[in-house]
């Protein structure tokens, strides 16, 4: 995976602009300081979500939202996964993969696109072999880190964060009776992410949000000023029809790290397979020969 991880790494930047040809890729604005437009920074486990899937053939695909990532970075969000097996008679857990999600606090900022529902960036990595032939109850556990300032009131601005590790965690059951394992965005009657395809209530996938108002610059750093605060969606994410066709060519190659894994993470929703290897050469091979 290591290769591979280099490989998809050097390819971001041609992946990027692959996925713009084909859908609405936002820029997000900057304030007159360079810093982006005060807004939401948010996170949504988009799939698996809380319910009982029947056991999928392959690979399960393992598929998050990132809104406002240009935040993200200004707070060095970093997020991480562990995918692991719930025991109920022992009440122990067992890890059966991990790996990064996201890293702002080195790695690149990943583009968005635009859903019904906001604006995202789709961040992909797949189960590989660490569900084959298993059923019974796993989950997510998200790990997250950030930092940012917030008003104590009585001492004031305090940058918070350093050092501090969160944990959200999204629990989902395989089972013979359960349903099929789809990405929502992926059903063949999908609207591809309008607000017209709402979950209900009782089956909302978890989030984090996190409302930043303005920013305050100390010793040369710059720090998001905001709070923990309710997502403000109503609806469950759907993937684009970019990372719907991306994770379709990935679970259809047998031969795909995806299918071979588990072992370590795609970034950025980047497909280490030789379809996505040769559409995203293309696509650079286009784009950088036009700027000469």
């Amino acid at each position: 995976m290591t290769l591979l991880t280099r490989f998809t790494s050097a390819l971001f930047v041609a992946a990027a602009w692959c996925s713009t040809a084909s859908a609405a890729t936002i820029t997000e604005v900057a304030t007159a300081t360079g810093t982006p437009f005060p807004g939401t920074l948010f996170f949504d486990v988009v799939f698996p979500q809380n319910r009982t899937y029947a056991p999928p053939n392959g690979s399960l695909p393992l598929v998050f939202a990132l809104g406002r990532p240009d935040i993200g970075a200004v707070m060095q969000l970093v997020v991480n996964y562990s995918l692991e097996s719930i025991s109920f008679s022992s009440g122990k857990t067992k890890t059966l993969a991990s790996g990064p999600i996201v890293n702002l606090k080195t790695g690149p900022v990943p583009a968005t696109t635009s859903t019904g529902i906001n604006n995202f960036a789709f961040l992909v990595d797949y189960s590989g072999k660490a569900l084959k032939e298993k059923t019974g109850t796993f989950q997510l556990a998200i790990s997250y880190s950030y930092i940012k300032e917030a008003n104590f009131y009585s001492a004031g601005w305090q940058i918070v964060g350093a050092g501090t590790t969160n944990n959200i965690f999204q629990q989902f059951t395989i089972a013979d009776d359960g349903e099929a394992a789809i990405v929502p965005g992926m059903q063949a009657n999908s609207s591809n992410s309008t607000s017209s395809t709402c979950l209900t209530p009782d089956k909302l996938p978890i989030a984090f949000a996190i409302e930043v108002w303005d920013y305050d610059t100390r010793d040369g750093v710059t720090y998001a000023r905001g709070s923990f605060g309710d997502t403000g969606l109503s609806c469950a994410v759907e993937v684009d029809p970019t990372t719907s066709a991306s994770i379709s060519a990935v679970l259809a190659d047998p031969s795909s790290a995806a299918n071979a894994g588990p072992g370590g993470p795609m970034p950025y929703g980047i497909i280490g397979t030789a379809t996505a290897a040769v559409v995203a050469f293309m696509a650079g091979s286009l784009f950088f020969g036009g700027l000469l």
